[in-house]
């Protein structure tokens, strides 16, 4: 989550550049660049996703775990 935006910002960056040359003529910065942050940031959000589903999996098990505990106790105790 935190360095998306850096990688973000740096495609941007690279964009305009190739943006520039083109139109200045001057030679293009390297594709493999940009490429690069484009397979990054694919990568970062990816494994963002697979882990925010596996914490919210994982929260969801141990609610439901308690939630089974405690109906007993409750309804022993009233």
């Amino acid at each position: 989550m935190v360095f998306t935006p850096y990688l973000t910002r740096y495609l941007i960056a690279f964009a305009t550049d190739a943006y520039v040359a083109q139109h200045s003529g001057q030679p293009a910065p390297h594709i493999g660049r940009g490429i690069g942050f484009v397979l990054g940031i694919t990568t970062m959000q990816a494994l963002q996703n697979m882990t925010n589903s596996h914490f919210m999996y994982r929260g969801q098990m141990v609610g439901g775990q308690i939630r089974t505990v405690l109906i007993p106790l409750i309804s022993v105790r009233l």
